[in-house]
Parts: structure tokens; sequence; C-alpha cells
């Protein structure tokens, strides 16, 4: 009977040890899932030594968070020395010049890690005297206080990079041979022009406007029949697809970087958590825009899409002391998921997992915005124009990016085919089956554009046959912008 009672209580004390071992598993795997310790209310009590190593562990978390940060920011630091020391050797071999002193702290900022402002702004003084008809920045523009505004901040990154990249593919303002710094590749930052004129060929840009002053078809392909007739807001655009730097342009260039350093500096007083939801989407947008533009400057044109999102990744902002890349904007802050339309990375996204930490939780907008498709620009071809997003007409504005973007990217093929770009096509598949999309997109056409799609689709009868309709066409990743300078709604 003793030993009967003995072999019970051995029996629970060991069921006992299960419970507390069991409990206590639980507990340190959901302090590790959580990256905290365990709260008051979980399954067991930790022992004494085992809170202290994960009250240990958190603290070491934390202090690994701050020397990553210090460890960013001693990069952009030794970044900019180096920077500095090769202006200076640059223009000591290059550039003898009176003006010499006026850019030693300029052009190095288009070289600067994006994690900071980089510099644009330096050369314009002298672009005065030079090239008359060239742009000119007020120098008495105000731009210290902007972050009190940050809409009207966001407003002026766009506009500034804006003015920077359409001077530099302005083909009537290139220099001549013998005046050329060096050139661009399209693949090349703009870091990349300071060697010498010998260490590079004189030759192709990356940048260039469609000569003419007449309509052109913004995103013509082979066999697409011409209507640049009727192609509506997007007949005006300035297109850049190449970019020319020689002496002037890199001078006008540095004076404009360093102007837009001082846009950029002022991002990290601002705070998103206390816009609305206007307000955020349309500064979001704008920021957006102006990073990819300024990421292109520093870093180069990405030659595909999967370094694409890698760039995207490593140009980012400082906003509220938090750095925001523009793969956090897109993914994260505005709840976009690229991949539906660049399925190249769909892979990359997987793997990443974007998860916004609590303090980007406060600068994410209310709900997925599906027009911002036609916001958005990647720099690309089969992207949208850049405009200019403002709170008290953001919702619109995205309504007609998307009517403008239809107008002038859908056409119809010399077999009798509608024509629809991937990145529409990947929008309305949300929206409206494969089998309405040609009456709906004939909605947001131009009346001219609308008859002559129903005429031709009546004519060829492709219904009737049981084929599609209409075919897409494939995202092309070529480098270039597109600006809508003329929308009364955008720039102005």
């Amino acid at each position: 009977m003793r030993h009967a009672t003995t072999s019970i209580m051995q029996v629970k004390k060991l069921q006992q040890q299960l419970q507390e071992e069991t409990d206590l598993h639980l507990a340190l795997a959901s302090a590790v899932e959580h990256s905290s310790s365990p709260s008051s209310d979980s399954p067991g009590k930790l022992p004494n030594k085992a809170q202290e190593l994960l009250d240990c562990i958190a603290g070491l978390e934390i202090t690994v968070s701050k020397l990553e940060q210090e460890f960013v920011s001693l990069q952009y630091q030794l970044s900019q020395e180096r920077n500095e020391r090769r202006l200076a050797e640059y223009h000591l071999k290059h550039l003898p010049c009176p003006t010499t002193s006026l850019l030693n702290s300029s052009v190095a900022y288009l070289t600067e890690p994006i994690v900071r402002p980089c510099n644009e702004e330096e050369a314009e003084g002298n672009m005065d005297n030079m090239l008359p008809s060239e742009p000119v920045i007020d120098k008495n523009y105000i731009v210290e206080n902007l972050w009190h505004h940050p809409n009207k901040l966001s407003e002026e990154m766009v506009l500034r990079m804006r003015d920077i990249f359409i001077f530099l593919a302005d083909s009537s303002k290139l220099s001549s041979s013998e005046n050329l710094v060096s050139t661009a590749s399209p693949h090349c930052p703009l870091a990349n022009f300071l060697a010498p004129v010998s260490d590079s060929p004189i030759a192709t840009s990356l940048v260039r406007n469609p000569s003419g002053a007449g309509a052109y078809d913004p995103y013509g392909v082979s066999g697409k029949v011409d209507w640049t007739c009727s192609i509506g807001t997007y007949s005006t655009a300035v297109e850049v697809s190449w970019l020319s730097v020689g002496k002037k342009e890199l001078e006008y260039a540095a004076m404009a970087l360093k102007r837009f350093r001082l846009l950029v500096e002022q991002l990290a007083r601002v705070d998103p958590s206390q816009m609305n939801n206007n307000a955020k989407l349309a500064f979001w947008i704008n920021l957006y825009n102006a990073l990819i533009m300024h990421a292109y400057l520093a870093y180069g044109v990405p030659r595909n899409n999967i370094k694409l999102f890698s760039l995207m990744q490593k140009a980012a902002y400082t906003i509220g002391g938090l750095s925001v890349s523009a793969a956090d904007i897109e993914c994260t802050v505005l709840k976009m998921n690229p991949a539906t339309y660049r399925p190249q990375i769909a892979a990359v996204l997987a793997l990443q997992k974007f998860k916004a930490s609590d303090e980007q939780l406060k600068y994410t907008i209310d709900h997925p915005e599906p027009l911002l498709y036609f916001a958005l620009s990647c720099g690309l071809h089969s992207s949208p124009a850049v405009r200019i997003f403002k709170p008290e007409n953001v919702n619109e504005l995205q309504e007609k990016s998307m009517q403008d973007y239809i107008q002038a990217s859908v056409g119809i093929s010399n077999k009798g085919k509608l024509l629809v770009p991937k990145l529409l096509h990947c929008f309305a598949k949300g929206v409206v089956q494969d089998s309405l999309l040609p009456d709906w997109i004939c909605q947001f056409l131009l009346p001219q554009q609308a008859s002559m799609v129903r005429d031709c689709l009546s004519r060829n009868k492709w219904r009737l046959l049981g084929a599609r309709s209409f075919s897409i066409l494939p995202f092309d990743s070529r480098f270039r912008f597109l600006f809508l300078v003329d929308d009364r709604n955008s720039f102005t």
C-alpha cells in the first residue's frame, strides 16, 4: 500500500514538472516570437534566471538597433567626406575657373546616400550669364520653413526634381564635344560624371525630350494604329528618356541639388501621423515620385526589375526621425503590391514580407487605394506620368490620372485588336471581367477613341469567334519619365 502511495506521488511530481517545463517552453516561445518578455498572463511564471535572460536579450536588441542606426549615419558621413575630396580633386584637374570655389560643396551631393538629402543646385548662378534661356532658380524662394506645410514641401520636391530632369534632357542645351565633362550611360549614376573626359565616351546620354511641338504617342508600339490626335492630356507631356551631362549641365544639376537638399533635410521635422488621410495620400505620392527620381540621379538606372526593387529598398529619406525607403512607401505606407504587374519581384516580396513597425503604422494611409497604380511612377517606360497631388484634389486627380493613362496607353493594333498595357490589365482584373474589359475601357476614352475601338471590334467580331478581343502589352522596363507640365491640376 505504501509502495503504491509513493508511486502515485512520484507520478504527480513528474506530471507537475512536465507541466512546468511545458509552460516554460510556451512562455519562451511566445517571448521569442514577440521579441519581448512574456506578460503576466503567460501560461506559467518564468524562473527568475529565465526572466532575467529575456530582459537582457530585449536590452541587447535595443542596443543593436541603435548601433545599426549609428552605422548608417557613419556611412553617410564617410561617403560625404569622400565625395567632398573627389569633388575638390576633380575641380583642381578639370575646372580651373573663377567659379571653382562656388562649386566645391555642390556636386558631392550627387553621390550622397539618399538616406540623407542629396544636394542639387550649385551652378545656376553661373548659368544666368551662360544660358539665358535655361531655367533659373529663384534665389528669393523661401524653402527653410516648408516643413510646417508637409504637402507643400512634397510638391516642391517633385517640382525641383522635374526641373533637373527636364534640363538635363533638353537637347537644345547640349554642350559641344569640347566642353563635355563626360557623359551618362543608362546604368551609371551622376557620380560617375566626375571621371576625366578621356575615361568615358562623349556620345550617348540617358534622357531626352520628344522633339517637335506636335502631339506624339508616349506609349507607341510596333503595329499600333496612330491616333495621336486624340490621346488627351499626355499629348503635351514632356518625355525624359536620356540624360545629357556636359559641364554646364553638371553645374546646373549641382546647384539644383544643393537647393533640393534644403527640402530633404526638412523631412526629418515632418510628422505624417498628424495628417488626415487625404493629406497623407498626397504627401506620400509626391514624396515617392521625388525619391525615385533622386535615386536614379544618385545610383543610376537599374538594369532590371530586381535591381529596381533593390534600389527602392536602398533609397530612403528620414521622415519624422524614421528612415523610410521607396519600397516602404509603396509596400507598407501605401499598402500596395507591385508584384501584381511586375511579377519578377514577386519572389523578392515573398521573402521580404514587409511589416510596418509601430511607428510606421502611424504614417500609413487608412485603406488601400487601387488607383495608386496610376499615380506612382517608377521611371519606366510603362509607368504613368508624374504630376503634383494635393490634399484637396487627391481623390479626383487619381481618377483623372487613370483616365489620362488609359487614353494615352490604350490603342488598336493593325489587326484590329484592342491593345491594353499590362499595368492597366492588372488593375482592371479587380474591377471587371476580361470579356467586358473593352466596354469598360471605352467609358474612359475620348469620344473619337471610343468610336474607333467599337467600330474596329464590331468589324472583326472577335467575340463571335470565341477569341479574346484584346492583347496585353508587356510591362516595358526601359528608363523614361513623363511630366505633365501643362496640367492645370498638377504643375502650376
